[in-house]
Parts: C-alpha cells; structure tokens; sequence
C-alpha cells in the first residue's frame, strides 16, 4: 500500500513538472482569487495587485492571454 502511495505522488509530482507555464498561471490567479475571496485585506494592503501583476506579466511573457 506505502508503494502505491509513493508512485501516485511521484506521478503527481511528474504531471506537474509537466503542466505548461500557462496552465500554471492560470491555475495561480484562480488560486490568488481565492485567496482574495478568503482575505479580503489582499485588496487593501497591495499583496494582491503585487501578485496579480507578476501573474499578468508572466502570462505576456509566454503568450498566454
């Protein structure tokens, strides 16, 4: 059972390594939304416009949007 447990990780962590850039930003500004949504201060203190800047530039940078 501990093997199975090891290679579904070890699987997980492969996919992963595999996801392209653009499915990792989008997956992070649905992340950071949520993020947003559970602390709301984000809006107000600038983590959240910090960091949806790096995603959006990021996002140009491989051609995402």
């Amino acid at each position: 059972m501990r093997i199975r447990a090891a290679l579904s990780l070890a699987a997980l962590v492969v996919l992963a390594a595999c996801a392209s850039p653009c499915d990792r930003v989008r997956d992070d500004m649905r992340q950071l939304n949520a993020d947003t949504v559970r602390d709301p201060a984000m809006l107000t203190d600038g983590r959240y416009l910090k960091r949806f800047q790096d995603l959006t530039a990021e996002g140009i940078e491989h051609s995402c949007f």
